[in-house]
């Protein structure tokens, strides 16, 4: 089956038959398969029926990249962009949004769901996400019968498991496709500190000598390790180099890492690339006298280009980051030192895939990769119609390794996914908004997490009743269950429900000032870290105390502050607000990267949207609008495509 310029293979075209006769379908396929052509076909055939279709991304990033690279496949007039803080062509055939988006529109009835036909799930896989992995689920369960549900994946152990609750709630046919081979087969082989570079055979002989030393010999490995040689990720790197497995991806679970890594592989190695072709490219996205080449993150990210060598991470200017993609596309970078976020959704493989680590932060603890995690990332080595085969590499270290785990990766992605259940006062209030107490727990009962555990009793009642009380004692919602005014704001406001809807709600809201109000604003979103430095003294801090202090009646709302600590955060966006700075100066005075602050605003500027569609005071709505005036500025503003 031909599509465009392609040859389908057959899970694609079982797929694109499925979407051709009306039904759900779910992809179960290894990254790098193809999946985006499923997509791709579905827009298309959408398009020549004259319905609406939505496409969903589980990252705003991602949404920019496909916004992008759909306007310019079908046309600026077919396709919109709906984010928290930017709406492009809300009326075009094609919509790309987050899925928080879609799923806060399900919620809301949002009229424009009456049109939608179709809505694509762009890993979908998502929904085993600890924090997030509700979003999918409540996305699904909330999707009209009548809604078709493209779900592409990675791969899905209980691929079955997952299209079959989505048949049983949607009541319509939904077709399986599973697709685990590879066009490009993957070579793994791995990098030990002190062995070099191992096969697979050449690592378990060696994983026996260890255990052997340890258990029969008794022997402290740290000792018996001491007097050997160790090996650097540099000297993987020339490994590479020499045995031509370049362009390679280096994953790595932490930013400044991925800097530091640049910084040091660039003093020992350099590339033959066309350096003159880099700074051409660099001078044709950047200005001469823009003032982002004074960042320090600008000088290094430069100077590792000119030598073949780049870092891509969230903390980047986004015009950094699109730099690098761009220049790594070009097969201007042979070494990429990157987070785990650009294995989601960017479609850029590499020869070869290095995992600097096994292990990574997760916001609570030090864990291993889960396959799913492991596979995602994997799964980018292999260009296709360019190698033979991708190249994977873990760097390990056997003296603190914990044996049994690459065995376990050798099976595959084994993991399924899991119902990450959680009840948010938004769904509970935006559920009796529409529905009756007996309905909206026979609508929740229709979760996944209920379907995977239907021979249990069933915890959603109770869930659902505690957060009714809250809600009824704090005055969102009458005896009688009906919403109050406090309860209509709360069901538009989709972050940090609660607190906001306390806090804007209040009689005194319009004591604050907008500066005030943008402090409270960001101090919500900010997103507190032992690490996190900004440089002021205890003085520049009082004026920050004294609003904090305003919530001191108020238990509930100063606790979340205190825990939050947030305080140094006033002076600085106070800079910001009075314009007494430029974005550049304004990163002098703390460590976070420019990507954290850009973030802080844009989604702090989100958030005031949210505030301005939930609430009917106008003296209000106009001090909000001020506020989104004064600092969407610079890199603050939202840059076009």
């Amino acid at each position: 089956m031909q599509y465009k310029e392609f040859t389908l293979d057959k899970f694609q075209e079982d797929a694109v038959i499925a979407i051709e006769n009306k039904k759900s379908v779910v992809v179960s396929a290894a990254t790098g398969t193809g999946k985006t052509l499923i997509a791709d076909y579905a827009i298309n055939l959408y398009f020549n029926m004259g319905q609406k279709i939505v496409y969903t991304s589980p990252i705003k990033s991602l949404s920019n990249q496909k916004y992008r690279q759909f306007k310019k496949e079908f046309g600026e007039d077919k396709v919109g962009l709906i984010t928290g803080d930017v709406v492009i062509n809300p009326r075009a055939d094609l919509l790309i949004m987050t899925v928080e988006i879609y799923r806060n529109m399900l919620l809301i009835s949002d009229p424009m769901i009456d049109e939608i036909a179709c809505v694509i799930f762009d890993e979908v896989h998502f929904i085993n996400d600890r924090d997030r992995g509700i979003i999918w689920e409540e996305s699904i369960i909330f999707s009209p019968e009548r809604i078709r549900i493209i779900a592409l994946s990675a791969t899905i152990p209980n691929y079955y498991e997952f299209a079959g609750w989505i048949q049983s709630i949607k009541k319509h046919d939904v077709a399986i496709v599973n697709y685990e081979k590879r066009v490009i087969p993957l070579n793994y082989s791995y990098f030990d500190v002190h062995y070099g570079l191992l096969d697979y055979n050449k690592y378990t002989k060696k994983l026996k000598e260890v255990k052997h030393i340890l258990y029969k010999e008794h022997k402290n490995l740290n000792t018996y390790f001491k007097s050997m040689k160790r090996y650097s990720f540099i000297d993987l790197v020339k490994i590479l180099k020499k045995e031509k497995k370049v362009p390679a991806l280096f994953f790595v679970f932490s930013r400044k890492k991925a800097e530091a890594l640049a910084k040091d592989l660039m003093e020992e190695v350099n590339f033959n690339i066309k350096k003159q072709d880099i700074i051409d490219y660099i001078n044709s996205e950047i200005e001469l006298d823009s003032d982002i080449y004074d960042l320090n993150t600008t000088k290094l990210l430069i100077k590792s280009l000119k030598k073949g060598i780049g870092f891509h991470h969230a903390g980047l200017l986004p015009k950094l980051k699109l730099i690098v993609e761009n220049l790594f596309a070009k097969g201007l970078i042979k070494i990429l030192f990157t987070t785990e976020t650009f294995a989601v959704g960017i479609n850029m493989p590499a020869k070869t895939v290095v995992f600097e680590a096994l292990k990574k932060y997760d916001g609570v603890s030090f864990r291993y990769l889960k396959s799913k995690e492991f596979f995602q990332m994997a799964g980018r080595a292999g260009r296709r119609g360019l190698d033979k085969e991708g190249f994977v590499i873990p760097m390990i270290n056997f003296e603190i390794l914990k044996f049994g785990y690459i065995d376990k990766l050798k099976q595959g992605d084994i993991e399924p996914i899991n119902s990450m259940f959680k009840l948010s006062y938004n769904t509970v209030i935006n559920l009796i908004r529409q529905h009756n107490k007996k309905e909206s727990i026979n609508i929740l009962k229709d979760s996944f997490f209920q379907f995977q555990n239907k021979f249990k009793k069933s915890k959603i009642p109770n869930l659902f009743e505690r957060r009714l009380s809250v809600l009824k004692k704090n005055g969102y919602v009458d005896k009688t269950n009906n919403l109050t005014e406090k309860g209509n704001f709360l069901a538009k406001v989709y972050t940090e429900s609660l607190i906001v809807s306390e806090i804007f709600t209040a009689e005194n809201i319009l004591d604050y000032t907008a500066l005030e109000l943008f402090f409270i604003l960001t101090s919500i979103i900010y997103e507190p870290s032992k690490n996190n430095n900004f440089r002021f003294k205890k003085k520049d801090l009082q004026e920050g105390w004294k609003v904090l202090d305003g919530f001191d009646n108020n238990g509930f709302i100063f606790n979340y502050f205190e825990n939050k600590k947030a305080i140094s955060l006033y002076p600085f966006i106070k800079l910001w607000f009075k314009a007494d700075v430029s974005f550049v100066e304004l990163m002098t005075y703390t460590n976070l990267q420019e990507g954290n602050i850009i973030r802080l605003f844009r989604m702090t500027i989100d958030l005031i949207f949210q505030i301005i569609n939930a609430s009917n005071n106008e003296e209000l709505i106009e001090r909000l609008k001020y506020i989104v005036y004064s600092i969407e500025r610079e890199y603050i503003k939202y840059e076009g495509f």
